[in-house]
């Protein structure tokens, strides 16, 4: 485990070089709730970084303009939530560039992600959770996605 401080400037980090290799750049915001305290906060290393990733090369990489990234942290209970929110393409228009791709196999990272959150949560009550969801116009039209962790905090 390491500190939420030290989670966020690897983020910061990876995102000041994802930034740099776009066309006009994408804006991203990292905000934490006053009431956690981010050096005392222990989380598994690495555990937000494939959802950013996943974020800015499916869903803003494939926008032109005013490409944006919340990511946000806050406490609910015994949990810490992080929340990242993007205004790309959504997941549905991302899957079908894949298959336009050709590109038929789940991305390793999803795939690491998933297995690495299985082995977190093996035998314990739920100590990570993930909720993703698709945000839409009212009309129907993706508008990004919206990706809910909750880390049990301990």
């Amino acid at each position: 485990r390491i500190t939420l401080s030290e989670e966020i400037y690897a983020l910061e980090l990876y995102l000041a070089l994802e930034e740099m290799r776009f066309e006009n750049g994408f804006e991203y915001n990292i905000k934490v709730s006053e009431m956690i305290d981010a050096d005392m906060v222990r989380i598994p290393s690495m555990i937000i970084q494939p959802y950013v990733e996943n974020a800015i090369k499916h869903g803003l990489l494939h926008k032109k303009e005013n490409r944006k990234l919340d990511i946000n942290f806050f406490r609910e209970d015994l949990y810490l939530i992080a929340t990242i929110e993007d205004n790309g393409i959504g997941r549905k228009k991302a899957e079908e560039l894949k298959i336009i791709k050709d590109s038929k196999h789940k991305p390793f990272s999803t795939q690491a992600n998933e297995t690495r959150l299985k082995i977190l949560n093996a035998g314990n009550e739920t100590t990570v959770g993930v909720m993703i969801t698709d945000k839409f116009t009212q009309d129907g039209l993706p508008t990004g996605t919206f990706v809910r962790l909750s880390i049990l905090l301990s």
